[in-house]
């Protein structure tokens, strides 16, 4: 059997049907490793979606995790807060305990130290009364020297009168206070004469047609102002004071055209009461002797300064002996200091012999700024 199967298989049918069959075991092993194949892949597919399966889960669970840690954060974040609020609402206003060296403006290393970087016990010197006592010796010092030039003044003119020529009429001289403003003494004295001839008294002025008292008091200047003020305050002077002048400040200053400094000249003349008539050449030599700053050309403040040093002193006689000196001595223009007795007495501001005074203050501090 053997010898025929080899003979069969020596045969050319037997050649062919050896190859089939070696292609038949070939196409079924070829098929088995393919088979093999898809299982493997199938299974490694498997397995990499249970991976990522079980990672997404896993990473679920850790956000889970990590929103749970932050919620029990925030809760005990907000016990916290709320058992704060119920202390601080426990206490009460008076037992709140305050901090240590609360000083406004201190630092907190000031605070620790307790050094502030002021001096303790320090006093403003404002209110100190160190502070006070120079101003009272220079008020003193002022009123020694006033007292010195006002009779050194009262010795070069012993009749210390007005220079309106007024007849010591109280009405004329209200009207020539009021023509005076911004005009010269002898210019008023001058247009008086023919004004008062026209118009004797406070009646007939009241009366006047203002063109008519305009062309008496034109050379005056500001005629037409000063011609309604004269007509409106003889008319009130008439009407409401029956020709009586008041010695009131206050009632004084409702005149039209009076202010302080023709009331001060109709109270410290006509009334004889203290008074500082503060005109151009009062103001000018007050400041110039050192009693009031420099440059401070005020009427108000001569007044203010002059009356409490003037006090107790002729200081209507006093303010007419400074027009005066002021008109021939100590003139607004090239001064005759060589002359002058105040100069060669150390009692002026101006003069080198006399202590410091605001003045010279001020002139030093206007030199350094030049410089």
């Amino acid at each position: 059997m053997e010898r025929q199967k080899e003979k069969e298989e020596a045969t050319p049918a037997g050649f062919e049907a050896a190859g089939a069959a070696k292609d038949a075991e070939l196409s079924a092993g070829a098929e088995k490793a393919a088979g093999a194949e898809k299982a493997a892949g199938a299974e490694k597919a498997a397995g990499g979606e249970k991976a990522v399966g079980g990672e997404k889960a896993v990473g679920g669970e850790k956000a889970v995790g990590a929103e749970k840690a932050v919620g029990a954060e925030k809760a005990v974040g907000a016990e916290k807060a709320a058992g704060a609020e119920k202390a601080a609402g426990s206490e009460e206003p008076g037992e709140q305990k305050k901090p240590k060296n609360t000083t406004p403006g201190q630092s907190k290393r000031s605070r620790k130290t307790g050094v502030t970087g002021k001096p303790a016990g320090r006093k403003r010197a404002g209110r100190s009364r160190k502070a006070e006592k120079p101003g009272k010796n220079q008020d003193a010092a002022m009123r020694e020297r006033l007292v010195k030039i006002e009779a050194i003044l009262r010795a070069i003119y012993p009749e210390a009168a007005c220079a309106l020529e007024y007849g010591n009429d109280p009405w004329r001289l209200l009207v020539m206070g009021r023509l005076s403003a911004q005009c010269t003494d002898a210019r008023v004295n001058l247009v008086s004469g023919p004004l008062f001839r026209r118009y004797p008294d406070a009646a007939a002025m009241a009366e006047a047609d203002l063109t008519e008292l305009e062309g008496y008091i034109r050379s005056c200047g500001l005629f037409h102002t000063k011609a309604r003020d004269l007509c409106e305050a003889s008319r009130m002077l008439t009407e409401e004071y029956g020709g009586v002048l008041p010695s009131d400040m206050e009632e004084l200053l409702r005149f039209p055209g009076v202010g302080r400094k023709i009331a001060n000249l109709l109270r410290g003349d006509i009334f004889g009461l203290p008074a500082v008539v503060a005109d151009t050449h009062c103001i000018r030599l007050c400041g110039r002797f050192g009693f009031t700053p420099p440059g401070k050309r005020d009427p108000l403040l001569t007044e203010r300064v002059m009356t409490p040093l003037l006090e107790g002193l002729d200081s209507p006689g006093f303010c007419h002996r400074v027009v005066l000196f002021g008109r021939q001595v100590c003139t607004a223009v090239s001064p005759h200091c060589s002359a002058c007795p105040l100069h060669e007495a150390g009692l002026c501001a101006a003069s080198p012999l006399t202590p410091a005074s605001p003045q010279k203050a001020g002139r030093k501090k206007t030199e350094k700024r030049t410089k």
